[in-house]
């Protein structure tokens, strides 16, 4: 099973960013949990994402830019989507 890098605060900077984001714990968890266990899932929704859009980012790496901008506070998360690709 492929497993991509990820940074030792990775994880609790997402959470922070979820919380942010007004979810809850469970609905955190959940989310934590499949980007820990299924890493090739969710580089494909992240595929799928960009495809259906009709406007930029239409691409991962685009969308990666955008995730990882100042504005989403994810550029961790997206540092680490771009090293498994």
């Amino acid at each position: 099973m492929y497993r991509p890098l990820w940074s030792a605060t990775v994880m609790a900077e997402l959470e922070r960013n979820l919380a942010r984001r007004g979810l809850d714990d469970k609905r955190i968890r959940h989310r934590l949990d499949q980007l820990d266990l299924y890493p090739t899932e969710v580089l494909n929704a992240l595929r799928a994402q960009a495809s259906r859009y009709r406007r930029e980012p239409r691409t991962v790496p685009a969308l990666l830019g955008v995730l990882g901008g100042p504005a989403s506070g994810c550029a961790r998360f997206a540092l680490a989507c771009r090293q498994a690709f």
